[in-house]
């Protein structure tokens, strides 16, 4: 579940194409490994 591919898994020449969509999709990251969290040790709804 890595955030953002990074080193030597991508090349850095491609952030600049406009179809590189991974910069996005990683801000969304941190809500949905959380949401997932939540549902799998039962904690929606409960307060910190």
């Amino acid at each position: 579940m890595s955030p953002l591919p990074r080193i030597d898994e991508i090349d850095k020449e491609i952030d600049v194409d406009s179809s590189a969509q991974y910069f996005e999709n990683s801000d969304d990251a941190a809500f949905i490994r959380t949401s997932l969290m939540e549902r799998g040790f039962d904690l929606e709804g409960r307060e910190p």
